[in-house]
């Protein structure tokens, strides 16, 4: 990964820090924790906060954002962030299939099912044998089990 020249690491929590346009006189630097440990997570989040903040000195100059409410604005893009990313990772850590090697046979069932689409079309006129071959690859790629499943609309 590449280096965000805004995000630094305090004890084991990751903290984005930006300088302040000059004409904020109370601070010269904004600090922001962006409350995980993990540099995967920091690093995404730095990205949104600097592209957000990128955005943000314009309108606190025209007077539509006051350096307060700006900082606020940089928190909730933070915790809409993690929050974005804990729903990712929560929903590819979702199983409701079974086990790891079952998703995988089934993961390769249905790639296999949209390639045999793309190459026959929806409704194909395969004969008998061309059916066996089919089944008979489809058994020895992933297994009896796939084959012996009961097809779709049964």
């Amino acid at each position: 990964m590449a280096t965000i020249p805004y995000l630094l690491q305090r004890g084991f929590t990751w903290s984005w820090r930006r300088r302040v346009p000059e004409f904020s006189k109370k601070t010269s630097h904004w600090q922001l924790s962006l409350r995980t440990t993990g540099h995967s997570r920091a690093w995404i989040t730095a990205r949104r906060l600097t592209h957000a903040y990128d955005r943000m000195p314009d309108a606190i100059t025209d007077g539509k954002l006051t350096p307060a409410q700006a900082k606020a604005w940089l928190t909730s893009v933070v915790r809409r962030e993690l929050d974005r990313i804990e729903r990712q990772r929560r929903a590819c850590r979702m199983d409701p299939v079974g086990s790891r090697e079952e998703d995988r046979r089934l993961d390769w069932a249905t790639a296999r099912a949209w390639r045999q689409l793309a190459v026959s079309g929806l409704h194909p006129d395969l004969s008998e044998r061309a059916r066996r071959e089919v089944l008979e690859k489809n058994r020895t790629e992933a297994g009896p089990s796939l084959t012996q499943a009961r097809p779709l609309g049964s």
